[in-house]
């Protein structure tokens, strides 16, 4: 055979390499181009000084940091616009070590930093928190998010989180007049292990907007815009009677605890809806209950008022019609909501126990008294009518209250 020439040699040689190119770059084209989420943090991991650092607890040596990957990327807690800074660093007498970013109810709070759930659960004050231990380069620094509700809890003690992933929402748990997000931050120590309390504010200065993309520690649904619980409107149109919807609307958002929804589960309960869709505003039960929320007379007389078409109160207690659905529903709200607030209040002093649904004790609260908890120190008991009437009223709403939600 005759060998081939140098040249020709040469142009295999030029073409056989081209080939590969054209091979190499048709097969990048079908590998998405993408960032993973907070790489584009901001990386200095220089720690914010505070001159009004104060000590937390007894200082204890900082422990060696832990096995998470020492990423110093920051992400803000909460997404810039969805919050203002209700409380200080610092304030009411240097015992407040946070900052408190209020935001609406089911606002999505965001781990500041990769790390390790510490404690995720009740504490006292705190309603619910969770506890983050992080690794900034070798220093060992905390995050502490509070004032949570139980079932927004989307991450556990010893779950991985990555900067930027979703682990809870806001809410106005423990000792809280509205809803918002006390966030602390702790530098030489964890939150648990001596750290001491900084200034979140200057240390989250260029810190990254949330992506809510970070990698979960396990499956996590979206959160649906409404939640239940979140004190907002979050109603289903056509689930209720046409001259009920507005007023479970209104009703819904007075407080963080309760919802559209769940004030129309308790109103199908209470009163029922007759089978063309008409209300039945006469509604009188064996008790003496009346009116679609089933307000006793003395109850209506602390609770019902008259209300303008915003849902404002425009009469003294005892003057509102009971059978008329705007006064009786804003009547329900209101009553639910002073209701809730003191269950929470009996559970931040330790007065009741209680680690699951708060609805369930709110519930029970409206049927058997808020009092009837307080004496039983959680769900009412001690009474045949707690077992047969009020734990399936409790349950039959909690059961329904999901058909009322709006859908995704």
């Amino acid at each position: 055979m005759k060998q081939p020439s140098a040249i020709l040699l040469c142009v295999l040689a030029f073409w056989a390499a081209t080939a590969m190119i054209v091979v190499v770059f048709m097969l990048g084209d079908d590998t998405p181009d993408c960032t993973p989420a907070g790489s584009t943090a901001p990386t200095s991991t220089t720690p914010a000084t505070n001159t009004d650092t104060v000590l937390v607890g007894d200082a204890k040596p900082a422990p060696a940091p832990g096995p998470v990957a020492s990423m110093g990327s920051r992400v803000w807690p909460v997404a810039p616009g969805s919050y203002e800074i209700s409380d200080v660093f610092g304030s009411r007498g240097g015992s407040h070590k946070g900052v408190d970013l209020a935001a609406p109810a089911g606002t999505p709070i965001y781990a500041a930093m990769d790390g390790v759930v510490a404690e995720s659960g009740p504490a006292s004050g705190f309603g619910e928190w969770i506890v983050l231990d992080h690794n900034d380069n070798g220093a060992q620094v905390g995050t502490v998010y509070g004032h949570m509700y139980a079932q927004d809890l989307l991450v556990h003690a010893g779950d991985q989180v990555k900067a930027g992933q979703q682990i809870s929402r806001v809410g106005s748990n423990g000792e809280s007049t509205g809803a918002h997000l006390h966030f602390e931050v702790y530098l030489d120590g964890g939150r648990l292990t001596g750290g001491h309390a900084v200034d979140p504010v200057p240390w989250l200065d260029g810190a990254s907007a949330p992506s809510g993309q970070g990698e979960a520690a396990k499956p996590v649904a979206p959160p649906c815009p409404t939640t239940p619980g979140g004190g907002v409107d979050n109603l289903q149109p056509g689930k209720v009677p046409p001259d009920f919807e507005p007023w479970y609307r209104k009703a819904g958002a007075l407080c963080p605890q309760i919802s559209s929804s769940l004030l129309a589960a308790q109103g199908r309960q209470e009163g029922g809806w007759s089978p063309d869709g008409g209300a039945k505003v006469t509604a009188l039960s064996e008790t003496g209950a009346q009116g679609p929320a089933q307000f006793m007379p003395g109850t209506w007389q602390s609770w019902g008022t008259p209300v303008d078409e915003q849902g404002n109160p425009t009469g003294p207690p005892g003057t509102g019609d009971v059978h008329k659905p705007s006064d009786a529903i804003m009547a329900q709200g209101r009553f639910m909501c002073h209701i809730a607030e003191a269950i929470d209040g009996w559970i931040a002093s330790g007065q009741v126990t209680w680690s699951g649904d708060r609805r369930v004790l709110y519930l029970a609260g409206y049927n058997a008294g808020e009092g009837a908890v307080l004496a039983s120190g959680g769900f009412p008991s001690g009474h045949s009518d707690y077992e047969v009437q009020t734990r399936p009223y409790a349950d039959n709403i909690l059961a329904m209250e999901p058909e009322y939600r709006a859908l995704v």
